[in-house]
């Protein structure tokens, strides 16, 4: 049988907000949504622009992967995704495996 609390994330820094408003904690502090909607966006096009040139048919994207673009992508955004949040698992980059493959 499961806990009530199986699913609790309080005390999680991917749950805290900007104070005084419903806006996810970020590291410039913005409490407006627009805004961070709009830097969240200029962020994925500049992820885009990095990773379009690594990424080929055969790319295997793996846990590492995904962790490395997600945090390239929102990386500077929240303090959270710096550490590739709670249930993904870093290892081997994607730079690190197309350097292999050279």
């Amino acid at each position: 049988m499961n806990s009530p609390d199986r699913y609790d994330v309080s005390g999680n820094i991917e749950t805290e907000y900007e104070p005084g408003t419903s806006i996810l904690r970020n590291i410039p502090r913005i409490t407006d949504q627009a805004v961070l909607d709009r830097l969240e966006f200029e962020a994925l096009l500049r992820t885009q622009e990095a990773y379009y040139g690594l990424i080929a048919e055969d790319t295997v994207i793996t846990n590492p992967v995904l962790c490395e673009i997600h945090g390239h992508w929102l990386g500077g955004i929240y303090e959270w995704n710096a550490e590739c949040g709670t249930s993904l698992e870093c290892g081997t980059s994607l730079t690190t495996l197309t350097s292999d493959d050279s």
